[in-house]
């Protein structure tokens, strides 16, 4: 998330995907928890710096 601290202008990031967004998950952590965790990050350098944040979500790529 550098970037948008040089990028002043920005107002729309794109987060492709979720999951390269935050860190490694814990042996023993609870997913909902660490997903909440990394959403209430990224909302409040949304609201810091007034961007709107966009997750993009990947259905299963696999071909029938």
């Amino acid at each position: 998330m550098e970037w948008i601290v040089t990028r002043s202008e920005a107002r729309l990031v794109i987060l492709d995907t979720c999951g390269k967004s935050r860190g490694p998950r814990k042996a023993n952590g609870n997913v909902y928890d660490e997903d909440v965790l990394t959403m209430e990050t990224i909302q409040r350098l949304a609201q810091d710096r007034r961007v709107c944040v966009l997750f993009l979500h990947h259905t299963n790529k696999k071909v029938d």
